[in-house]
């Protein structure tokens, strides 16, 4: 399907659907092709917007209208976020008729600033102590978030990977089933409360936020986001620093807990809650890659990269 998808989302094709939201054919321009397709373009009064299709094998209308209508509160607290446009029909998302299934369509407005790279210890300690703070400041909003009736995004246990984990995980992976059966009963047993469980970005890292001049981090593509505990958050936005030694990667969490302590207290979380969820992490993210396809047709790039995050299961780092 995703194969058949690449042929028909081309930009002409996203010309016709960016005409939903008045969009000038000739500035259309692909920028991303994973799950969702992404293309960028301007509108009538010249003004940058982002377009993103999503195949109908990938997201359901609901959940999509659930995910703009969390980022539309966001936007209404003062967190710097993309916000969606509506079409010029009036709609949040359209639906787009293809060759196979119907597409979903959304538009956002473009956002502006610096990419959040590692560097020096000092810039990395400033960038996540911004990154602290943001997350802490977007997970205090959320906790104020009443869905629009009617609509509702997904938690965390409504993944397939824990309403079908057979079919991800054969007997004869015993490592990530070892480490799966731990995480979920560690998960099913920790408290879920107004004040540490809620709607999360989920993938709240480097690829979606930005540094503006103010100093302020925006985020956009909350295309994973979803109901867990919000140290999940935390967790995804420190998995980079994996590439460190243990003393300077517990070093980097504890600066952007402080930041996150800012704006959002961490009850009695801390750095040991956040390494657990850094093990679910890497559990999603080798899970992520089976759903790819079958390991055994995957090819030798493919192989590295699942046995790199496969390790990652097998022997967690220490974060604390």
């Amino acid at each position: 399907m995703q194969d058949e998808m690449r042929t028909l989302v081309t930009e002409a094709f996203a010309a016709r659907v960016a005409r939903r939201w008045n969009g000038q054919a000739a500035s259309i321009r692909a920028v991303q092709q994973s799950e969702n397709f992404v293309f960028r373009f301007h509108d009538g009064k010249g003004r940058e917007r982002y377009l993103r299709i999503s195949p109908p094998n990938y997201r359901p209308l609901g959940d999509i209208e659930a995910e703009l209508d969390f980022v539309r509160h966001l936007k209404r607290m003062k967190i710097p976020v993309a916000t969606p446009v509506r079409s010029m029909r009036g709609k949040w998302v359209e639906t787009i008729e293809g060759e196979h299934a119907e597409m979903y369509a959304a538009a956002f407005e473009a956002v502006y600033g610096e990419a959040m790279r590692w560097g020096s210890d000092e810039e990395n300690r400033g960038m996540l102590l911004r990154r602290g703070t943001a997350l802490g400041r977007m997970h205090h909003a959320a906790r104020s978030y009443r869905p629009t009736t009617g609509l509702r995004r997904f938690h965390w246990y409504e993944d397939d990977l824990f309403t079908d984990p057979e079919s991800y995980l054969s007997k004869r992976d015993r490592a990530a089933r070892r480490e799966y059966e731990e995480l979920v009963q560690w998960m099913l047993a920790r408290e879920a409360t107004r004040e540490n469980y809620g709607m999360v970005h989920g993938d709240f890292g480097s690829g979606n936020t930005l540094v503006r001049p103010d100093g302020n981090v925006v985020a956009f593509d909350f295309d994973d986001c979803l109901h867990h505990w919000y140290l999940f958050d935390v967790a995804v936005s420190i998995r980079t620093a994996v590439r460190f030694p243990y003393r300077v990667r517990k070093r980097y969490l504890a600066y952007l807990l402080e930041g996150y302590s800012q704006e959002k207290n961490l009850g009695r979380d801390g750095a040991e809650e956040v390494g657990q969820f850094c093990r679910l992490g890497a559990l999603y993210r080798y899970i992520a890659m089976l759903r790819e396809g079958e390991k055994e047709q995957f090819n030798e790039e493919q192989a590295k990269r699942l046995e790199a995050r496969l390790k990652l299961v097998r022997c967690p780092p220490k974060w604390h």
